[in-house]
């Protein structure tokens, strides 16, 4: 297993664990934020333009919700 990999299964455990946690929309969007991070790195890895535009997109998305509006947590 490369470490291209182990970055691509980290991505998938965060962004599934995301759907997991009820009841704190803050840690859900940190948790789908590093899973988009993860995904993010993972699409430049492999070179993947149609994995890399929608999770650097959400990251956007997320750190804007984290940190720019948070009254919507």
């Amino acid at each position: 297993m490369t470490w291209i990999d182990l970055v691509g299964y980290s991505a998938s455990i965060c962004i599934v664990a995301s759907f997991l946690i009820k009841n704190n929309l803050k840690l859900i969007r940190i948790v789908n934020l590093v899973g988009c991070i993860f995904f993010t790195i993972y699409g430049f890895s492999i070179d993947s333009i149609p994995i890399i535009i929608p999770n650097a997109f959400l990251v956007f998305v997320q750190l804007y919700y984290l940190f720019l509006n948070p009254e919507k947590n």
